[in-house]
């Protein structure tokens, strides 16, 4: 593959990279809503392996990966040039397994879930993420089940899929899918997360690609940013090394919670 570069050497510029996700807020709030039974039965669900497991978003890491991205990088997977090699992130490496079995949807969805928890607002643009953020954590649930469907609907959203939560307004099919737990597990989540993850790291320095008169720097002050941009990344990344080693010392009463970005 051609090390033909999106962004030009002398064009990289320092930046930070959001993440939309927020797994750990995500699971510091379900694990303080739902009882130890409901837990259980989530965990039991496509998106419960998660919930024990304390992720790092590293925002300077990720901004000196996408400053090597290589150009026509293919549909369905992205490459960048690292130390001197051209390394791809596909598919493949994305998915983790192919556990489930697919499975038809009961019977069609009433939107019984959504109105009991939410009202009326079915069919309003109104509902947007950051309501669903809000009032989750005031639902008061009739049972275990509706617990854990809406806590599910709730995951997939705040954790999984990762969008603006005061722009985008809620899809209620995910709610209708959700009735049927079943069916809601078996959907191919590898791929449709694999999809939106991609589609971000392409997209993420769309529009940025080009140096304004104004920014043009001299030889020695484009050598200084790179390595600038280059040391920022390991201290980063050798600082959550540290963070998660101290975390887990035989002397700790517990694990310390993580920011999302």
């Amino acid at each position: 593959m051609s090390k033909s570069l999106k962004i030009r050497e002398v064009d990289r510029f320092l930046g930070q990279v959001t993440c939309m996700a927020h797994v750990a807020n995500a699971n510091k709030i379900v694990k303080q809503k739902l009882t130890e039974r409901q837990l259980e039965m989530f965990k039991r669900t496509v998106f419960g392996r998660f919930l024990d497991i304390e992720l790092v978003f590293n925002s300077p890491l990720i901004h000196h990966m996408l400053l090597r991205e290589v150009k026509n990088s293919g549909m369905d997977s992205i490459s960048f040039f690292v130390r001197g090699k051209v390394v791809t992130f596909s598919k493949d490496d994305f998915f983790v397994d192919h556990w489930f079995v697919r499975v038809g949807r009961s019977e069609k969805s009433s939107h019984e879930l959504f109105i009991k928890c939410f009202g009326s607002r079915l069919t309003s643009d109104a509902f947007h993420l950051h309501l669903l953020q809000e009032e989750y954590k005031e639902l008061v649930f009739e049972n275990d089940e509706d617990a854990v469907k809406i806590t599910l609907a709730y995951y997939t959203k705040v954790a999984m899929m990762g969008k603006n939560k005061q722009k985008n307004a809620m899809d209620h099919t995910l709610f209708d899918d959700v009735e049927d737990i079943d069916y809601y597990n078996s959907l191919d989540w590898d791929l449709i997360i694999w999809q939106r993850t991609l589609d971000f790291l392409k997209t993420a320095l769309k529009d940025k690609t080009k140096v304004k008169e104004s920014l043009v720097m001299f030889e020695a002050e484009k050598e200084f940013r790179d390595a600038s941009i280059d040391r920022r990344a390991v201290r980063q990344a050798h600082s959550d090394t540290e963070s998660s080693g101290s975390s887990s010392s035989p002397n700790s009463d517990g694990g310390s919670d993580n920011k999302g970005s």
